[in-house]
């Protein structure tokens, strides 16, 4: 079996006994691993700062998200530093996966890599490929 072959039934709020991940969540609270993972550990949300792009949202009050940036320089930084300090070391700990929240804006959720209209990329795509880059590396080890 392969990990294409593997269901991810909690999506991090309530262990089930069905997944086939330790599928956490992580916005106000650490990544924990444990020393001997019984399952893959799945961060399969985290964080998802908020940075609302004038005239790309949905809603006139689209504020919602973990933390506000004052635009794509400290969003990009932001999460760097998430990458760099939580999800990269973790990895060789038993770390197989983080799903960052979200791709994109949706609603009155202004905390996506895109704006509600996909019209604009709110972080910075270089830094984004060396974080990608990284983590390639972090796994092929």
């Amino acid at each position: 079996m392969g990990i294409e072959d593997l269901a991810e039934i909690t999506s991090g709020w309530f262990s089930q006994t069905e997944s086939d991940f330790d599928s956490q969540h992580i916005y106000f609270k650490k990544l924990e691993i444990p020393e001997m993972p019984e399952k893959p550990v799945l961060v399969s949300e985290c964080w998802g700062y908020s940075f609302r792009v004038p005239g790309h949202f949905y809603t006139k009050y689209a504020r919602y998200g973990y933390g506000a940036c004052k635009g794509s320089a400290e969003l990009t930084v932001r999460i760097k530093k998430l990458y760099e300090e939580t999800i990269l070391p973790a990895v060789p700990k038993g770390l197989c996966g983080c799903i960052y929240t979200q791709l994109s804006d949706v609603e009155d959720e202004v905390n996506g890599f895109y704006t509600y209209d996909r019209k604009v990329c709110k972080v910075e795509t270089e830094v984004m490929k060396e974080i990608a880059e990284r983590l390639e590396e972090a796994v092929s080890v």
